[in-house]
């Protein structure tokens, strides 16, 4: 990789780690979005003997205060209604999804995530699933992030992402008690149907590989 490659590379990370435009949520906010100070995951918090045997990881990342967006329910992508809870049997990340009024779909995603549906039921509740939830902490909390920044210098078509904290809401109707506070990742949830040449998934309306590059600019 060259200076300019390398150059426009880091451009990109930062970029994505402190966007501007965004996702193309709100055509032209009135006011910049509001932010709560947050820790990712107090848990991941460990002493240097913990560290010694379990690894540094990102527990720093997971760890420090940082400033997250409060996703506005009122006037993200015109509107937000949750429509659907998500994160099954044996899935580790909580998600819920909902539709925007300008007729698009997204989803919120945890940040932090839960090995222990995923695991067998005779290992749940033991020092094995203590020791998977330690290990998340092995994953870089903004990792979506910092892959948008790379796929945008590299050109690379991607579906943006923005870390946002779900807020304690009313909108949320029945799914406030256990999302309210989650902080998250939203995307949206792109149809096969709106981006042409991207093949379908057998029995399945979701794009399978990457969706087109947004134009740069566009919110």
């Amino acid at each position: 990789m060259n200076v300019h490659s390398l150059g426009r590379a880091m451009v990109g990370i930062l970029a994505a780690l402190f966007p501007i435009g965004g996702l193309r949520a709100a055509d032209t906010p009135a006011a910049a979005p509001e932010k709560v100070n947050v820790v990712a995951a107090p848990r991941y918090r460990a002493g240097p003997i913990h560290k010694f045997f379990l690894g540094p990881t990102y527990r720093r990342l997971w760890t420090t205060p940082v400033a997250v967006e409060v996703l506005d329910l009122s006037r993200f992508g015109g509107g937000l209604k949750p429509v659907k809870k998500g994160g099954g049997a044996g899935k580790t990340t909580r998600s819920l999804r909902f539709e925007s009024k300008d007729g698009r779909e997204w989803r919120v995603r945890s940040v932090d995530k839960d090995p222990t549906r995923a695991l067998p039921l005779e290992l749940r509740d033991t020092f094995v699933d203590q020791l998977a939830q330690d290990q998340i902490s092995a994953a870089n909390p903004a990792g979506p992030l910092i892959v948008d920044g790379l796929a945008d210098a590299a050109g690379i078509p991607y579906v943006p992402h923005r870390l946002v904290v779900i807020p304690d809401d009313p909108l949320l109707g029945e799914f406030r008690k256990e999302f309210a506070g989650m902080i998250g990742i939203i995307e949206e949830d792109v149809r096969v149907e709106a981006l042409p040449g991207i093949h379908r998934q057998a029995g399945h309306g979701r794009a399978v590989g990457a969706p087109r590059r947004p134009p740069r600019g566009a919110d």
